[in-house]
C-alpha cells in the first residue's frame, strides 16, 4: 500500500467506530502503509462549549496542522461531530484551496449523522423514540426534537447541522462513503445520488476460542442475555415491559452494560417485580464478553432506532447463540444475514410473545442452529476488508 492515511475520528478508544479505526491503522501498518491517527481524545469528552461543538476552531487548526505535516495522500473520516466538529471538513476545503490537500476523502458512515440531525435517524414526541421511515425534511428538522434531554440540546444540534452542512455545505469535500451495511448504504444514496457509496463490512477477527455450550437446556428456562449500551434508544424499557404483559414465565435475562438509562430501568424491574427474572450485571471485560455469551440461548438486541450493523450480533454468533432482534434497519438485515433470527418489534407485545415462543420451542427441542458460519467469516473477514479499502484507497473500486 502507497498511499500515506491520516486516519481520523473523535476518540481513541471507547466504542464499535474506535475498534474499526484501530483495525484499519494495524491492516495498513501490516502493509507496510504510512497511517497517522488524528483523534480529539483518548476517551469519550464533551465539547469545551457548545461554540466548540458546532464548530470547533481549536480541531479545525489541528487538521490543518496535520495535513500540513503528514501531507495523506487520503483522509479517511470516522466519527467527527461529538468532539472533533463538522469544522475538520471546512478545514479540509481551506487546504484544497491552498494547494495543502490534492487527495481523496473517505467518509465510513457509522451512523445517520450526515442524514439527521440526530445521528440515530430518530426523533422525540412526547418523551417516546420515533424513528424516520423517510428522508427528514428541512421543515422536520426544523419543527421535531431530535434530542432525549429536551429542546435545549435538540437545538444545539439542528444549529451544527443547519451551519455545517446546509449554509457551509462541508459534506461535499467527502468523495466517497462506505456503509457496514446496505440499509445505510441506501439512505446515504437517497440524500447524495452523485456521490459514490459502497458497502465494505466492518471487520472482524474470527479467531477466538471458546467453549461453546454444548449441553441441551433440560431446565425449561430460556436464558437471554442483552449486551452493551444501556441507553433509551436500547428498547429495553420497551422491551422489559411487553415482557411483564405476556403469558410467557419461562425466561431470564441478564442485562450486561451499564448507561445513561440504568437506574430507570433498575426502577422499572422492580416496579414490575420482574427482579427474580431480569437481573442487571454491570459492565464486564470485552476481553470476557464472547466466553460469557456462551452461557447463554439468546442475544437480544430489541433496538428502537435503526442500528446500522451492532458487532454484538457478530461475537453472538461466535458464541453460537441464537438472536432475538427488532425486525428493521441494520439490525434486521445482519441478524437474517447470520441466521438463527427471531425478529419482533419490542414495544408490541404480541410480536415478543410470538417470537419468545419460537425461540423456547427450538431451544427446548434441540433444534439445530443453521448458520451458514463460513459465508459469515467471509463477509466480515479483515482480508476482504483490506482488499476493498486498499482498492477504494488506489481508486479501483466505488
Amino acid at each position: 500500500m502507497k498511499e500515506k492515511v491520516l486516519l481520523v475520528n473523535d476518540f481513541y478508544s471507547e466504542g464499535g467506530a474506535e475498534k474499526v479505526c484501530q483495525q484499519i491503522e494495524e491492516l495498513i501498518k501490516k502493509q507496510g502503509g504510512d497511517v497517522l491517527f488524528f483523534y480529539g481524545s483518548e476517551r469519550h469528552k464533551n465539547p469545551r462549549s457548545p461554540l466548540g461543538y458546532i464548530y470547533s476552531l481549536k480541531y479545525a487548526n489541528e487538521m490543518r496542522e496535520k495535513i500540513r505535516f503528514f501531507k495523506p495522500d487520503i483522509i479517511h473520516i470516522h466519527n467527527y461531530y461529538h468532539l472533533l466538529s463538522p469544522s475538520i471538513l471546512h478545514e479540509i476545503r481551506k487546504c484544497r484551496k491552498k494547494g495543502y490537500f490534492n487527495g481523496k476523502v473517505i467518509l465510513t458512515a457509522h451512523d445517520y449523522h450526515l442524514l439527521c440531525p440526530n445521528s440515530g435517524f430518530l426523533y422525540y414526541k412526547q418523551n417516546k423514540i420515533v424513528s424516520h421511515e423517510a428522508l427528514p425534511t428541512f421543515r422536520d428538522i426544523l419543527t421535531k426534537r431530535y434530542d432525549r434531554r429536551g429542546w435545549a440540546y435538540s437545538l444545539l444540534k439542528k444549529i451544527q447541522w443547519i451551519f455545517n452542512y446546509s449554509l457551509l455545505g462541508v459534506q461535499d469535500q467527502i468523495n466517497v462513503v462506505l456503509a457496514p451495511s446496505h440499509f445505510l448504504k441506501e439512505k446515504y444514496s437517497q440524500k447524495f445520488p452523485g456521490k459514490k457509496n459502497q458497502v465494505i463490512r466492518n471487520p472482524y477477527d474470527f479467531n477466538i476460542e471458546t467453549s461453546a455450550r454444548t449441553d441441551k437446556n433440560d431446565s425449561g428456562v430460556l436464558e437471554l442475555v442483552f449486551l452493551g449500551r444501556v441507553s433509551p434508544e436500547k428498547g429495553l424499557k420497551e422491551f422489559v415491559h411487553s415482557l411483564s404483559q405476556i403469558n410467557f414465565e419461562r425466561y431470564h435475562l441478564d442485562i450486561i452494560g451499564d448507561g445513561p438509562d440504568l437506574v430507570n430501568i433498575e426502577k422499572l424491574i422492580m416496579q414490575l417485580d420482574l427482579s427474580d427474572k431480569i437481573e442487571l450485571v454491570g459492565r464486564i471485560p470485552y476481553e470476557e464478553v464472547i466466553q460469557k455469551m456462551t452461557q447463554y440461548d439468546a442475544l437480544v438486541l430489541p433496538s428502537l432506532w435503526v442500528e446500522n450493523a451492532p458487532l454484538v450480533i457478530i461475537e453472538a454468533v461466535i458464541a453460537q447463540i441464537r438472536l432475538l432482534t427488532s425486525n428493521w434497519g441494520g439490525v434486521k438485515e445482519l441478524a437474517e444475514l447470520c441466521g438463527g433470527n427471531y425478529l419482533m418489534n419490542p414495544s408490541e407485545m404480541k410480536s415478543v410473545h410470538a417470537s419468545l415462543k419460537s425461540l423456547y420451542t427450538d431451544v427446548c427441542e434441540n433444534k439445530l442452529l443453521e448458520r451458514d458460519i463460513n459465508k459469515i467469516k467471509k463477509e466480515f473477514s479483515e482480508e476482504i476488508f483490506l482488499q476493498k479499502i486498499t482498492k477504494i484507497y488506489s481508486g479501483k473500486l466505488a
